[in-house]
């Protein structure tokens, strides 16, 4: 199952990058930049799949490895979003039609680059530190200890950011080596969740990708795969306000797409619960 995950990774990348998209699908160079990911032969090193990543301070060359493998899969998931932008059973469970669909849609063409068939994400992202100090104390301060990573835009200038990301960041997985589509079942849960659905959570805040998209600061309303569907149902013009909306909306297209199956709605706290946060749930902001 997972080596259909990893393939099914590739077929995204090579459908977002061809443009105009083609009956017949060609070999991409991105599988080969993948797959010097994955195996670490990098060029100087480095990975060549992102145009920009963020800088990285305070962290074991180890996690260090994880938060850079997550920060790609953030990219997968929203690339999968603009490959399969008309999922209508899905989309609706997560935001209004009309009315925000472009919005939507713009937020992850912001994520993954604004140039036609670009999937290498865009290049202020160089401008995010992904901070293991935690300099201003965002995890230890956090009255519930519910925290899994919080961004913290600068106070003038906003297109420069920290992402903090607390303890509870590992947590969650891998989404290509420590998730399998058996073990999903056939609901919406949080076991879709990866890192890689944190680091997009906070993309999806940082200002560049979101202001010019829906005209204003995306805000922490609700978290998780039940609060996300009632705060649509609810209060819908909010839901493309909320980052969780589009973190939920990602992972479960994501695991759609790769598990060739529909998912049912959360069930309750069965399909909720993350024992690391308790009952309160963990919050990402």
């Amino acid at each position: 199952t997972k080596t259909l995950i990893i393939n099914n990774l590739f077929n995204v990348l090579q459908f977002v990058v061809l443009t105009p998209l083609c009956s017949v699908v060609k070999a991409s160079p991105i599988q080969d930049e993948h797959n010097r990911l994955r195996t670490g032969k990098t060029t100087g090193g480095k990975s060549p799949f992102a145009r920009a990543y963020p800088m990285y301070e305070g962290w074991t060359h180890l996690q260090q490895a994880s938060l850079q493998d997550a920060f790609d899969h953030a990219l997968f998931m929203a690339a999968n979003v603009l490959a399969y932008p008309h999922r209508d059973e899905i989309y609706p469970i997560y935001f209004r039609g009309d009315e925000d669909y472009e919005k939507v849609m713009d937020v992850f063409r912001e994520i993954v680059g604004r140039e036609p068939g670009d999937i290498h994400g865009a290049a202020i992202f160089k401008n995010i530190l992904i901070d293991g100090f935690d300099r201003k104390k965002s995890c230890q301060n956090d009255p519930n200890n519910v925290l899994v990573a919080a961004l913290l835009p600068g106070r003038v200038d906003r297109t420069i950011a920290n992402i903090v990301c607390c303890e509870k960041c590992w947590n969650y997985p891998h989404m290509e080596d420590g998730i399998d589509c058996d073990d999903l079942g056939t609901t919406v849960s949080v076991k879709m969740s990866s890192l890689g659905g944190v680091i997009l959570h906070e993309l999806v805040h940082f200002d560049p990708m979101c202001v010019p998209s829906i005209g204003q600061q995306t805000e922490d309303i609700a978290w998780g795969p039940l609060s996300v569907r009632k705060l649509r149902q609810n209060e819908p013009e909010k839901a493309c306000l909320n980052a969780d909306n589009y973190k939920w909306y990602a992972q479960h297209l994501w695991w759609t797409v790769n598990c060739d199956r529909k998912f049912s709605g959360p069930r309750g706290s069965i399909d909720t619960y993350e024992p690391w946060c308790g009952i309160q749930g963990c919050q990402i902001q």
